[in-house]
């Protein structure tokens, strides 16, 4: 697994990139926690942002900034639905963001759970083939699609 290093705008420290960010709502947290200890299990240490987790935010940083430069440093997005998060506003800012960061190369895959079904997702996440968090077979994909994402050169 590669870490990336980057300079931050003006700053001059360097910071490391995560390789997926994992987009969700603070009451979800959980559900994005576990689902990061089994994306860390498969690839490794420190290959998800998770903003919830207090590894991924120091105090004093800018919290917002720091999400924005995750979200475009990424090479893959997950966005954690459910019929409680599908249509907040913060779930799809941060797809817009990774969507729009890398001129729609960069994948942002959906991943529902708790009843929510892919028909009920709207812009900018619903052309987006997704996976279901509750089924074996989807989570399996989902891991093949972060494994194949990340081995692509712009990655």
């Amino acid at each position: 697994m590669r870490v990336r290093r980057t300079i931050e705008g003006g700053r001059g420290m360097a910071s490391r990139e995560r390789v997926v960010f994992i987009s969700h709502v603070a009451e979800e947290a959980q559900v994005a926690g576990r689902l990061k200890e089994l994306l860390e299990r498969a690839f490794g240490q420190e290959f998800v942002f998770l903003s919830s987790d207090y590894e991924n935010l120091r105090g004093g940083d800018d919290w917002y900034d720091e999400i924005v430069r995750a979200l475009k440093g990424a090479c893959v997005t997950v966005s954690l639905l459910s019929p409680q998060s599908v249509g907040k506003r913060w779930i799809n800012f941060e797809a817009g963001v990774a969507i729009g960061a890398h001129e729609k190369s960069m994948p942002v895959i959906p991943v529902v759970f708790r009843g929510l079904r892919f028909g009920e997702i709207g812009h900018p996440l619903s052309p987006k083939h997704g996976r279901d968090l509750h089924e074996e077979a989807g989570v399996a994909a989902l891991l093949t699609d972060i494994s194949e994402f990340t081995k692509a050169p712009q990655c």
